[in-house]
This record gives C-alpha cells, sequence and structure tokens, in this order.
C-alpha cells in the first residue's frame, strides 16, 4: 500500500494525503475524515523517502572529505553529522580519498536522490570542477563550504583567516626571541597557500629574515633530504612553523637527528589545535582554527537558508594561539 493507493481509494490527490497525514491546514473535513479512515484502515505509515517526494522536502544532506583519516576533517564532518541528527537531519559522508576521479561516481549516485543540502569540507573543493558540478546539477541546493567559495547564489562560506592566523603565528614566535624561522607543509590547498603567504608577509613585516625557507611536502617526494638540506645552508634555523598539527607529528621525531633541544633551541608550531597536539610529548604549540566554531557556524547556515532566512554569504572566523611546550 503507497500513498498513490491511498490517494486513488479516496478519490484525492497524492499530496492532499500528505497534507492529512501532516496535520496540515485547508483540508474540507469530509475529504480529511475520508483519508484518515483508509490510513486507519490500512495502518498506512508514510516513510520518510515517499515524504520528500510528496511534499519536496528532504532530510539528507551529503557532506564531502578530501581524506576521512585525517582528524580534523574526521572531527569536523562528525561534529557536523551529530548536529544536523540532533535537527532530524542525516548525514552522509562521501571520503574521495584525495582523488577527484571519484567525484563524479559519488554526484551520480546523489543525483539519483533528493538532498536537502552539500557541506564540502576543506579549501580543496575550491576547484572549476566542483563549480561546475554545482552549476550544472545542483544550482537550486544549499551548498555551505568551509576554507571556500564560489560567488553562485547558493553557496555560501564560513572560512578561518589562515592568513593572519599564520602571520600571528610568525609574530608570536619573533616574540619569544626565535631569530630564522622555517615553514614545512604540503601548499596542495588554498588554505595552505594562504597559510605560507601569511608566514612570508609576517617576515617581511619584522624586517628579521629577508628569505623565506619553505618545503613543500607535497612537491618534494624526498622531503627529508630537503629538511637536511635546508639545515646544512642555514644552520641558524631556530623555528619551524608547520602547515598543521599532523605533520608537524610526523617531522618531529626526525628533527631530533639535528640535536636541538626543543623549545630553547628548536621552537616548533602546528596549525588547527588537532588532539595530536595535546598527546604528544612535548604537547604543541599550535594555531587554534577553532573547530567548533566552524561546526556551528556551518550548520547554523545550513539551516537558515533551508527555512529561507537572512544570512551572510561569507564568514570569517578569526585563529588564536595556543602556548604549549614546542615554544620557549
Amino acid at each position: 500500500m503507497t500513498i498513490y493507493d491511498i490517494a486513488k481509494e479516496a478519490g484525492v490527490s497524492a499530496s492532499t494525503v500528505s497534507r492529512v497525514i501532516n496535520n496540515k491546514s485547508g483540508i474540507k473535513a469530509s475529504t480529511k475524515r475520508k483519508v484518515e479512515k483508509l490510513i486507519t484502515k490500512y495502518d498506512f505509515k508514510l516513510n520518510e523517502n515517499a515524504k520528500s517526494l510528496i511534499t519536496k522536502e528532504s532530510k539528507l544532506v551529503a557532506i564531502f572529505v578530501s581524506d576521512i583519516r585525517l582528524e580534523h576533517h574526521n572531527t569536523i564532518s562528525y561534529e557536523i553529522s551529530k548536529k544536523l541528527l540532533e535537527m532530524e537531519y542525516l548525514s552522509v559522508v562521501i571520503n574521495i580519498a584525495n582523488d577527484f576521479s571519484q567525484i563524479n561516481t559519488a554526484i551520480n549516485i546523489l543525483r539519483q536522490r533528493q538532498i536537502a543540502g552539500i557541506i564540502f569540507i576543506g579549501s580543496i573543493f575550491e576547484t572549476p570542477l566542483i563549480k561546475e558540478i554545482i552549476t550544472k546539477y545542483f544550482i537550486s541546493t544549499p551548498i555551505i563550504m568551509t576554507n571556500g567559495y564560489f560567488d553562485l547564489p547558493n553557496v555560501y562560506s564560513v572560512k578561518i583567516d589562515d592568513y593572519n592566523g599564520s602571520k600571528d603565528g610568525v609574530n608570536f614566535l619573533y616574540s619569544k626571541q626565535y631569530k630564522k624561522i622555517a615553514f614545512i607543509g604540503n601548499l596542495n590547498t588554498k588554505s595552505n597557500k594562504e597559510k605560507v603567504k601569511g608566514y612570508i608577509d609576517g617576515l617581511s613585516y619584522n624586517k628579521k629574515q629577508t628569505t623565506p625557507l619553505i618545503i613543500d611536502t607535497y612537491k618534494n617526494n624526498n622531503s627529508f633530504f630537503e629538511i637536511d638540506k635546508m639545515f646544512e645552508e642555514n644552520l641558524d634555523i631556530d623555528a619551524i612553523m608547520f602547515s598543521d598539527d599532523f605533520t608537524m607529528f610526523k617531522y618531529i621525531s626526525y628533527l631530533m637527528k639535528f640535536k636541538k633541544d626543543i623549545p630553547n633551541e628548536l621552537g616548533l608550531m602546528g596549525y588547527n589545535d588537532d588532539l595530536i597536539a595535546t598527546l604528544n610529548k612535548p604537547k604543541f604549540t599550535t594555531i587554534n582554527n577553532k573547530i567548533n566554531d566552524i561546526v556551528n557556524t556551518t550548520v547554523d547556515t545550513f539551516l537558515s537558508v533551508i527555512n529561507n532566512q537572512e544570512r551572510a554569504k561569507r564568514v570569517v572566523l578569526l585563529t588564536e594561539i595556543i602556548e604549549r611546550e614546542t615554544t620557549k
């Protein structure tokens, strides 16, 4: 027994049956009694999928992440999913595993389902391909991007001020009397490129270091060799900024070979304030990019758009330096 069977027997439309089930107004009392009698007779319950087809409403939200194994993306997607579920929206997390060839497969599946919205986590999704997909298939679907944006009517952005966060990090290291600062990180994302720009401009602003020292772990197949080379050519390096806490964790043991005392002879600063920053020994000094604020603002933006409420197209959140054991 389907909603269409109920409608046919009652001599009304399927949308009228749906309105009766959802106790909507504007239905004649006699029509309402007739439909309710059939609903009771057949013990009919409208499932959510059928309901969405009739009412054009959906409770399914797609969340795209580039790599679910990364704690930062994992935490954000988990918290967003949890908050959406509290508001009776179900999330499906789509992990593309840093392989954009999988995007089309995911999109084709989503196109067969009615979804309430899409959330892209990370600046890696700010690409011409994603913009084309939104324009072609989802131009009427609310899109929320964390650390990304497209100038499209249905796209909203929640962005961390990575440029000034990184620049503040440089200022902080100089305030701790470090004199020569390097930067190590994967520069394959827009947000990490913003961090590098902030690092370079921070050096320029303080006028204490004329040459930036940058290792792009994405481009260098042997980044350990590049670190060796950097220290050989710059024996006076006494501080390193990393694009994220995971990258700092990856290289901190290797840096021990240079026999520089952390933090007195070598200061280290991460980014994100992930859980790993407090589990490691020594605990990481890092730049907190406010995961809770990202989550809350993203969910609030989505709910506002769904409910046709006014909402800023772009929101920028500020970072905060968390001082722990890897700096003086």
